[in-house]
This record gives structure tokens, C-alpha cells and sequence, in this order.
């Protein structure tokens, strides 16, 4: 699949294959530039499937990032969507639950990366697919026929949407309608307070079984967080939307490689891939493959990946039985003058709302003066 593509010049290195494999290993690197791209390339294993033309013996690697870019430019998307496909496949083939619950919420996310649309648009970007909606109880009222639904009702819904919904959604055409479920659950949280959930859901389950697909949202909800702040899809620094979806791509790809690793690792120590930090996968990951990639045979392979799963043993999240002792504080927004002055008699010296040389009041310049614009 990945041989003789035309896109690409003859006459340079790159191939697909290498492009991928660099723009892979930059969303798995702390930092991710370009250039330690290109010196990965240079010193990494990579380097040995690199092939010259015929025309002469190879030539010394330039460290200039220009012709990785432009191979960047030119790596054809669907061979991208190709490789990503089959890596997502082959982890398809071992969930043991919800297969394609988390390829349906990449979707959503990387529908329109490019532009930033609303999620009534996304949402219609996926509107052959079922959803599971969590509904505010002024909603399910309104869809229930003005009366606030009872825990335990379950009943079909002719949705249609109203005045507004047509004023700020003007593209649905005049027959637009949705057919689907109103469902109420009583059930109690962390701290044991009973409360009332509503969904609207097109699914045909049970409706026990739709509660407990509602109880993955956190999963997603932090596997969402890993790809934005860990593989870095937060803020994709490009200047064309076609690079964009080569990004988008080939990080869902980097992240569910790492997924892949978490999994295998799950299963040889029997625990629940979940216990594992993706932050402490991704650096195990990260510093065991060069060992891999100078392996030169099966039982030193063997002998790498037990190192590498005792590292993994090591690398679960904590048990919090108990919620943090602190709540978490909210930080103020960036402001030229401080909104509160700190005044505590044992530091006698406080300037502009800050405590200088006092220990015991590290945290109130922090308060005052928030880093990096948080």
C-alpha cells in the first residue's frame, strides 16, 4: 500500500512510510518540532529504511527541516486515513466492550478542527450514526409535554424542531424530525445525593443498558484530555486545512498506539488498561523503543519487553478513595493590576500585592499573579 506513490518525489528519502512514521513520533515527543523530527531521522532507527535513487551512492542526511515539510505537504491523506484505519482496526479486534464508542467521539472531534463549528453542526455531521444525549430537565420537561418526567419513564419521542432551533440552526430543511427515546433515571453520586438524570437517545437498548453506555462519558471525557494536552491536538500549528487533517489524523493514530500498549501491557499483568497513566505510558514508551529498534533477536526482545512491563507495573494511577483535602482553586483572569493586596504582619515587606521574601506567602503571589496567563 505504502510502495511506489506517486506523490511523492524519487529523487529524495522520504517516502510515505518514513513521513508517517516522523509525524507519528512528533506527536509522541515532548516537544514535537520539525526538527527533532528531522534529527530523529538522522540517529534513530528510521534511518535504516531510508532509500536513495539508483542514480548514485547515498548521500549524507541534511538536518534542514524544508524537505521534510514539503513531504509532509505532499503525504496523500488517504493513505493517512488508510494506515490510521488499520491501526484503529487492530485495536477493534481485542475491545472487549463498546467497539467504535471512541472512533464516533474522534469523529466529533475532528469534524471541523479546521474553522471551530458548534456542536449542534457536528453533531450533524454525524447524524447516521445513534447518539446519547444528557438532557437539562427544563428539556426533558419540554419534550415530555410540559410535565417533568418520572424516574423510570421510557417512551418514544417525535422530535421536531421548534422556532429557535430553526433560527439558529437555518440549514435543516422543512421536513426535519428525529425519532428517539425520553428516558429518567434516580441514582446517586459519589457523595451518595440522590439525583435525576435525562437522555434522549436514538439506541435501542435496554434502558439499564443505556445507563451504564452514559457511565463511559468519563472515560471519553479523559481520553479526549490525553489527545489534547499529551499527543498535543489542543492547538495544531499549521497553515492549510488539508496539513490539518494529516495532523488530526496521525495523532488519533499516535494515541491509539499508545492505547495498543496499555492494552497488551493490561493483559500481561491481568489489570484493567484504565489503571494505567497515559502521561507515564507515553514516556515508558518513549524511552524503551530505541531498545527495540536495536534488538537484534526474539529473546532480547522478550527480555526488553519484561523490563518494559515491570516499568509499566509501575506507572498505574493512584487510589483516591477520599476527594483532595483542598478543593481545587479557581484562577482569576489575567488582569495589568492585581485585584486583591496581601497584607500578613510576618512579611513585613509587600509591594503591589506581592509577597517579596517571605516564604509563607509563595502561594499569594501565585494568586495574584497567575503564570502563564492561567
Amino acid at each position: 500500500m505504502l510502495a511506489g506513490l506517486a506523490a511523492f518525489s524519487r529523487e529524495g528519502p522520504f517516502s510515505a512510510w518514513i513521513v508517517m512514521w516522523l509525524m507519528i513520533f512528533q506527536r509522541l515527543d515532548p516537544k514535537g518540532t520539525l526538527s527533532v523530527a528531522v534529527r530523529e531521522l538522522a540517529t534513530g532507527p528510521v534511518r535504516a529504511f531510508v532509500g536513495w535513487p539508483e542514480r548514485g551512492p547515498a548521500e549524507p542526511l541534511s538536518a534542514n527541516t524544508s524537505a521534510y515539510s514539503q513531504a509532509r505537504a505532499k503525504l496523500p491523506l488517504e493513505v493517512a486515513e488508510q494506515v490510521s484505519d488499520w491501526i484503529f482496526g487492530s485495536l477493534q479486534q481485542s475491545a472487549k466492550t463498546l467497539p467504535g464508542l471512541v472512533l464516533r467521539v474522534l469523529a466529533l472531534l475532528g469534524a471541523d478542527v479546521w474553522g471551530g463549528r458548534s456542536e449542534r453542526t457536528r453533531v450533524d455531521r454525524v447524524k447516521k450514526h445513534p447518539c446519547l444525549f444528557r438532557l437539562t430537565e427544563r428539556r426533558a420537561a419540554k419534550l415530555s409535554g410540559g410535565v417533568e418526567p418520572s424516574a423510570g419513564t421510557d417512551k418514544s419521542i417525535h422530535w421536531v424542531p421548534s422556532r429557535e432551533d430553526r433560527r439558529n440552526n437555518p440549514e435543516l430543511p422543512a421536513s426535519a424530525s428525529v425519532e428517539g427515546r425520553l428516558l429518567a433515571f434516580k441514582v446517586r453520586d459519589d457523595s451518595g445525593k440522590r439525583q435525576k438524570l435525562y437522555f434522549f437517545t436514538t439506541l435501542t437498548q435496554l434502558a439499564d443498558g443505556i445507563l451504564n453506555l452514559y457511565g463511559y462519558r468519563w472515560n471519553i471525557e479523559t481520553d479526549l484530555r490525553s489527545l489534547k494536552r499529551e499527543v498535543r491536538m489542543h492547538m495544531l500549528e499549521v497553515k492549510t486545512p488539508a496539513m490539518a487533517e494529516r495532523e488530526l489524523v496521525l495523532g488519533v493514530a499516535a494515541y491509539n498506539l499508545t492505547r495498543a500498549a496499555m492494552n497488551d501491557a493490561g493483559a500481561a499483568l491481568n489489570l484493567n488498561p484504565r489503571r494505567f497513566s497515559f502521561s507515564k505510558a507515553q514516556d515508558t514508551l518513549n524511552a524503551f523503543m530505541p531498545l527495540f529498534a536495536s534488538a537484534t533477536s526474539d529473546p532480547e526482545r522478550q527480555r526488553i519487553t519484561q523490563r518494559m512491563l515491570r516499568v509499566f507495573a509501575q506507572s498505574k494511577l493512584p487510589n483516591r478513595s477520599q476527594r483532595r483535602s483542598a478543593p481545587r482553586a479557581v484562577w482569576p483572569r489575567p488582569a495589568s493590576l492585581p485585584k486583591r493586596r496581601v497584607n500578613d504582619k510576618r512579611c513585613p515587606v509587600v509591594q503591589k500585592g506581592v509577597a517579596w521574601g517571605c516564604a509563607s506567602n509563595l502561594w499569594a503571589e501565585v494568586a495574584v499573579r497567575p503564570f502563564f496567563g492561567r
